[in-house]
């Protein structure tokens, strides 16, 4: 699976507003994954992670939603959030 695509983004502020609303805060998501509170705050607020971060984050976000097949939500490079 690629994080990316020629014509969407992942969607990580998306992914990280599913995983509070599923009951993790941000310190929990930095135990679980090993990303570090101000990196994902980076990525809440559109920067885009390194490969392993990304990787990391999908598979403890399937975990969350309990969707372990689930495609992230992306994002158009033309929204204003891209």
């Amino acid at each position: 699976m690629t994080l990316q695509s020629a014509d969407t983004r992942i969607d990580w502020f998306r992914i990280l507003v599913q995983l509070k609303g599923e009951g993790y805060s941000l310190y929990a998501v930095e135990h679980f994954t090993k990303i570090p509170k101000s990196t994902l705050i980076g990525y809440r607020q559109g920067s885009q992670p390194t490969y392993h971060h990304g990787e990391r984050l999908l598979q403890f976000w399937r975990q969350a939603i309990d969707q372990p097949e689930a495609e992230p939500p992306r994002v158009s490079p033309f929204s204003h959030r891209a």
